[in-house]
């Protein structure tokens, strides 16, 4: 009975042997032949595979907005983009006009020696945009920053337009952001985005360019004046810095 099961469990390795080669000759000729169809050569005289190049095709909507110069092309397009500059005179000389074409500043900042009148003062906004080139419209960069003085205003011919000083003595909420409004309509239609105002110091001999003599008088105004400045489609950014009020 003991020789019967050795001589069985002899037949059944040597079945399982041949059958675990059988399978190895198979694979192997399996893949020589998956080898041979893809034109794979592993002689020695085979020649070196040349480098395989890989294309990528850009959409036409994206090629189109690769080269053209708008706000997303920073890398070399908008190199000043965090800069806010100044400018001299009534308009552009050469110099400027290169510096503005070479380095595209984020800002530029509207001066009184600026302004001579408000046809002056547009044709000279405009020109700034198109200088940097980066649409030539507002909304876009540069963004144009006017300061407020008095004498500015007057040649922007602004005068019946209540300056904060001038509402000092006025407590109609309504008229203070009015008034805000309709000096932020004017301001964008001239081409600019940001004006440094209201003034948020308090009244006294060395300021007469402010809401009223008291904080919380001066906070409520200016908040009314910054809501309607707003609404006309103008960002207004609170002066001065440090300031002049004790």
């Amino acid at each position: 009975m003991s020789l019967d099961y050795s001589t069985r469990k002899k037949r059944s390795s040597t079945h399982v042997v041949g059958t675990f080669l059988f399978g190895m000759a198979i694979g192997a000729a399996l893949m020589y032949a998956i080898m041979d169809t893809m034109g794979w050569n592993f002689s020695a005289e085979s020649t070196p595979l040349a480098p395989v190049t890989t294309t990528i095709d850009t959409p036409p909507e994206e090629a189109q907005v690769l080269n053209e110069e708008t706000i997303a092309d920073v890398n070399g397009l908008w190199p000043a983009r965090h800069l806010f500059v100044g400018i001299s005179g009534f308009a552009l000389n050469p110099e400027t006009r290169t510096m503005l074409q070479t380095y595209k500043p984020g800002g530029v900042l509207i001066r009184e020696e600026n302004i001579r009148n408000r046809s002056q003062l547009t044709v000279l906004i405009k020109s700034i945009r198109q200088q940097v080139g980066l649409g030539g419209v507002s909304g876009l960069p540069p963004i144009i920053i006017f300061e407020p003085t008095l004498d500015a205003l007057n040649k922007l011919d602004l005068q019946a337009i209540p300056t904060p000083g001038a509402l000092r003595e006025v407590n109609d909420t309504k008229t203070i952001q009015q008034s805000g409004y309709h000096l932020g309509l004017v301001l964008d239609e001239l081409g600019i985005d940001v004006i440094l105002a209201p003034d948020l110091d308090l009244f006294n001999a060395e300021n007469h360019f402010a809401f009223g003599p008291h904080a919380a008088v001066v906070t409520e105004k200016a908040g009314l004046y910054m809501q309607g400045l707003k609404e006309g489609g103008i960002i207004a950014i609170a002066s001065h810095f440090p300031g002049i009020a004790k």
